[in-house]
């Protein structure tokens, strides 16, 4: 018995609409993982460069402030050298102030290059700390030299409730410390600076350091310690913005923080906690 010859045709009309829906279904997929594979690729590409502009942009920033933090010690220096060079002077007290002048700008330049190096340093990959133990007040001292050579500020030293000793990566909790005291040198008007360190009751070592200058507004604290914000106080613009962003790195490397407390004309006061850490076996 013969089939009709319209039903093969049905079913092969039907199997070629099966075989082009099922080739639709495909190609259907095919092109929603392609368009996700460049909805991916589009985003990849939108967020390196807005990397590559964020960079630039931090870049600009950063060769601004370093050139503007240079200008001011270089003058220091030359003008200092420039005032020996006319006037001689045989008088101790006019020689030791110029040769501190002198030494205090070449500090801070060094402190520049330092801060510098150190970030760079705490973004390379595998960074790890060099902790060993380091004499506190070695390292109270080596700061509070920078409001020594001032001659308008008055050095308040405070050593006795520091710890002999403490497990730490020296070279960087060194950097810290004088980048807040020489932040307190730049901005403070003249009066009396502050260092103290002690272990607080969280069992972390804790440095302050204070001063008596302008203080800072609440919106100022809220950006202080981000990269290249120079954080002026009233009408002062002075200042390298790295400083404190450096300093609060070293104290979260160091399992600690870095908080202010300010009020306008009523000073400053910086606390920087580090916890001690564990020596190499």
């Amino acid at each position: 018995m013969h089939r009709c010859p319209w039903r093969y045709r049905i079913q092969a009309k039907d199997h070629a609409i099966d075989r082009l829906a099922e080739s639709e279904h495909r190609l259907e997929d095919k092109v929603a993982v392609r368009t996700a594979e460049l909805s991916i690729a589009q985003s990849a590409l939108s967020e390196a460069l807005q990397s590559e502009r964020t960079l630039r942009h931090e870049q600009r920033q950063f060769f601004h402030m370093i050139s503007h933090e240079f200008r001011t010690p270089l003058a220091v220096i030359d003008s200092a050298a420039a005032e020996q060079q006319a006037f001689p002077s045989t008088a101790m007290e006019d020689q030791t102030e110029r040769a501190a002048q002198i030494r205090r700008a070449c500090r801070r330049l060094t402190s520049l290059v330092d801060s510098c190096l150190i970030n760079e340093r705490m973004d390379t990959a595998g960074f790890t700390l060099h902790p060993s133990p380091v004499h506190i007040t070695d390292l109270m001292e080596h700061a509070a030299q920078l409001v020594r050579w001032s001659s308008k500020h008055h050095l308040r030293l405070f050593t006795h409730a520091a710890p002999h000793e403490w497990i730490c990566d020296g070279t960087l909790v060194r950097i810290a410390l004088s980048n807040l005291v020489d932040n307190a040198v730049k901005f403070a008007k003249a009066g009396e600076i502050f260092i103290a360190a002690r272990k607080n009751e969280a069992g972390l070592l804790e440095f302050s350091v204070a001063d008596e200058g302008s203080g800072m507004s609440l919106e100022v604290m809220n950006k202080i310690f981000a990269q290249f914000e120079r954080g002026d106080r009233t009408d002062q613009s002075r200042g390298f913005g790295l400083g404190l962003w450096v300093a609060r790195r070293v104290a979260l490397l160091h399992g600690g923080e870095i908080d202010v407390e300010s009020r306008l004309g009523h000073g400053t006061c910086f606390r920087l906690t580090i916890a001690a850490q564990r020596l190499a076996k």
